[in-house]
């Protein structure tokens, strides 16, 4: 069985007027055209890295970070890489067939 593990974005959407999103969404939809018995596509929020160059990038998971602390957007609250590519691990591992999406803090507890 052929299977594609994505990692792509939260609000990827090939209709974007973001290029960043525009793009992650066009990857999707092209993947899904690849015709793998089994895809999982996962969009985690902004990644927290330790070695992020981009100030921009640092900034955004900044923000969202004090904004986690009040409680707002807890959907979005920034992750550590290492949680996606644990989602990851445990997607390649799992026979699946099928389109699935795991988004979110759902990739923190996967339930593949």
């Amino acid at each position: 069985m052929r299977q594609l593990v994505l990692v792509s974005s939260v609000g990827a959407d090939c209709n974007s007027k973001f290029f960043y999103l525009r793009l992650k969404g066009e990857i999707e939809r092209d993947a899904e055209a690849l015709g793998f018995d089994g895809l999982t596509i996962i969009q985690p929020p902004s990644l927290i890295r330790k070695k992020a160059k981009r100030l921009g990038e640092t900034l955004s998971v900044k923000v969202m970070q004090a904004a986690n602390a009040f409680g707002l957007l807890r959907g979005l609250a920034p992750m550590e890489t290492r949680v996606v590519a644990e989602c990851m691990a445990h997607a390649g591992a799992d026979s699946f067939q099928g389109l699935r999406r795991i988004t979110g803090q759902g990739i923190r507890c996967p339930i593949l």
